[in-house]
């Protein structure tokens, strides 16, 4: 098993699978520059869902479950806002095995 180093982005009611797509409307500061460093690099994020009670830990680091799934930004628009529309497609399926940094 190749251990590498993904950029995370938790949400509170996805799961994502290998083979979909997803479209994602970033608008959150933090996770906005999280999408502009992917699209700076291989456009892969792995996405996960967050545990139960993440609303207390929300703007720190709530929970998350440890599986998630690595998708790839197919398309994307940035909004004069600053806010960008992504569309991701599921390519596998992954395993958390220790969090380096938070946006």
């Amino acid at each position: 098993m190749a251990i590498i180093e993904i950029p995370l982005f938790p949400l509170p009611n996805l799961v994502f699978f290998p083979q979909t797509h997803f479209p994602l409307h970033v608008f959150e500061s933090r996770y906005r520059i999280l999408v502009e460093d992917i699209l700076a690099g291989k456009k892969q994020i792995g996405m996960v869902l967050l545990k139960d009670g993440w609303e207390k830990n929300y703007f720190s680091s709530p929970e998350t479950y440890n599986i998630g799934c690595l998708g790839v930004v197919e398309a994307y628009e940035r909004l004069p806002s600053g806010r960008v529309n992504i569309l991701m497609r599921g390519l596998q399926r992954f395993e958390i095995v220790k969090i380096i940094q938070t946006y």
